[in-house]
């Protein structure tokens, strides 16, 4: 019923969706992934056929929405790529449908707080038992003198400190970094070999006040995020 919600949905508000498949996972801390594989729009690419031709093909991938819904917590979030607008009518199918409660078309707000991380000796701090590390790779800043400021460090072979850069580039006399404000922290979360899960990286960004860019197919990776940004006091919820 999900599935065909979705799909209605999307091809209403934008001609894509034609099919859509949901996956439902439960994880052992109570949190319930439901993952939507709508149909995307219709792409051409070239391909060469059996005889070796060069031929057009025409193919409809698919894209992912999740929801996370934590019944201990009463919390629901949604990861999708797609205009802001639309997330608070998804949070509504999803509700009526799954939880079978009229939620309401609320604006869609998952409140962070960046400024939080303005303290360079803050400790990005994860437990030893999830075998995971994070750090900080890019920020963005917001000067009412001077508007926005990035600050990416290069990384020729290993990660430069992102606060080094700070300590460098910005100044009591032109960009107070004390009266500066973050609207955007790219995080990157490195994952070791463990049994039952691959090494890896994920790469994401938060964005003031209520956008988070996690993509990943591995319900446990979105957990882990959602377990620090909270621990950390980045989101507030």
């Amino acid at each position: 019923e999900l599935a065909c919600a979705i799909s209605k949905f999307l091809k209403c508000e934008e001609g894509r969706g034609q099919n859509c498949t949901v996956d439902h996972y439960r994880r052992r801390t109570g949190t319930d992934y439901y993952v939507a594989y709508p149909d995307n729009f219709v792409q051409t690419i070239a391909m060469h056929d059996e005889s070796g031709v060069l031929q057009p093909r025409s193919i409809r991938q698919t894209f992912e929405i999740v929801f996370a819904f934590t019944q201990e917590e009463g919390t629901l979030e949604l990861n999708a790529k797609i205009p802001p607008r639309m997330k608070a009518k998804l949070e509504c199918l999803f509700g009526q449908i799954i939880l079978g409660e009229d939620i309401g078309p609320e604006p869609y707000s998952r409140p962070y707080d960046l400024n939080r991380l303005k303290d360079r000796y803050f400790c990005l701090e994860t437990d030893p038992e999830d075998e995971v590390t994070a750090s900080i790779t890019q920020l963005r800043l917001n000067s009412s003198d001077w508007g926005r400021i990035g600050l990416e460090p290069i990384q020729n072979g290993h990660v430069l400190d992102v606060y080094d850069m700070v300590d460098h580039c910005l100044n009591p006399v032109n960009v107070d970094w004390d009266d500066a404000e973050i609207q955007m922290v790219a995080f990157l979360f490195q994952f070791k070999r463990m049994r039952g899960r691959r090494s890896g990286a994920l790469r994401f960004e938060v964005t003031y006040p209520d956008h988070c860019s996690v993509r990943t197919r591995v319900p446990e990776r979105i957990e882990l995020v959602r377990k620090y940004l909270k621990r950390w006091r980045i989101a507030r919820v």
